[in-house]
């Protein structure tokens, strides 16, 4: 027990919330998907970071091509990015397109969000889950994102996906950048 009380001092973060309302999380329309999935909010203002950063995983279910139109350039499925707005919401870099789930990957998805139901039922603890090495643990190249100004974006952690949805072995890296009011997302498979 006393380990753990002092490992929840000396994290580099502070839990505000476990699986928090898409309505807060998300502005609208995307708040009406339920393809995101939020995890948890943190608080890194200790490691200067004035905005509270969200945990949460999208699920794309639909067939995304190479240049992907309902994604910015240079982002897709695995890569994408939120604006943090005034009121601390996020909203996508995407268009709700990417975010319509074909028929073939309805079950998968519905498996998803079972599960998730079943994570924020039981206020399961994940924030163990989730990562702050002081640097990327990348399993294949290094992708940091870079922002307007050629400048990379400050790493916050990362989480393996399997922890929480077990089979699906995915690592999300969360990286956050202050001068466009950011927040990246890259998923990598081992």
């Amino acid at each position: 027990m006393d380990f753990i009380i002092r490992w929840r001092l000396f994290r580099k973060f502070v839990v505000i919330d476990r699986y928090p309302n898409r309505d807060i999380v998300l502005s609208h329309p995307f708040a009406e998907f339920d393809n995101f999935i939020p995890l948890l909010t943190l608080d890194f203002s200790k490691r200067g970071i004035k905005h509270p950063i969200q945990i949460l995983f999208t699920c794309f279910a639909y067939k995304g091509k190479q240049s992907d139109p309902n994604f910015n350039l240079g982002e897709s499925m695995g890569n994408f990015s939120f604006s943090i707005e005034r009121d601390g919401r996020y909203t996508p870099s995407f268009s709700t397109q990417a975010l319509i789930v074909e028929e073939k990957w309805q079950q998968y998805f519905d498996e998803i969000l079972d599960r998730y139901t079943q994570l924020k039922t039981s206020r399961a603890d994940i924030a163990s889950f989730f990562e702050t090495p002081h640097k990327p643990d990348w399993w294949q190249n290094d992708q940091t994102p870079v922002n307007s100004k050629g400048i990379k974006y400050k790493f916050i952690g990362q989480f393996n996906l399997e922890n929480i949805f077990p089979g699906w072995d995915v690592m999300i890296f969360v990286f956050y950048d202050k001068y466009d009011s950011k927040v990246s997302y890259i998923h990598q498979l081992d």
